[in-house]
């Protein structure tokens, strides 16, 4: 037989073939990561305020103004392996025009957000508006 042996296969995706092993459905799998999607605001010298999105880590994160523009995050528990976790901030929905968020200092335990002020490149509380904030842990 040319096509194959009927059935189900799985790994990560499954596909169903016929009696002759021709392909009759595929479904996508899921690679097993997990994601937390949230806006952030930070108004004066007050800590960031979250908003969360969505949460599928099983984990919390706690913010702190640590100084002007830079902000703690930690995890209620740590991460795994922090070279398994992609983050990112929202390049838009900033409170006083073009600004910027970086996030930095990433451990298994907490990361930093600076945020800056583009047309003077300093440091800058009262930034983030509604802000997103996207962090994806892989297996």
């Amino acid at each position: 037989n040319d096509y194959g042996t009927a059935g189900t296969y799985a790994s990560p995706s499954s596909i169903t073939t016929n009696a002759q092993g021709h392909v009759t459905s595929i479904t996508a799998g899921s690679v097993g990561s997990t994601v937390y999607r949230a806006l952030l605001t930070q108004t004066t010298n007050g800590n960031p305020v979250e908003t969360v999105l969505e949460n599928t880590t099983g984990k919390t994160l706690t913010y702190v103004r640590v100084g002007v523009g830079n902000y703690r995050a930690t995890w209620s528990s740590a991460l795994a392996d922090v070279n398994k976790v992609y983050m990112t901030a929202a390049t838009g929905n900033y409170k006083n025009g073009p600004s910027l968020a970086n996030i930095t200092s990433a451990t298994t335990n907490s990361f930093n957000i600076f945020t800056y002020e583009t047309s003077s490149l300093t440091q800058a509380d009262s930034v983030l508006e509604r802000t997103g904030i996207e962090i994806i842990i892989y297996p």
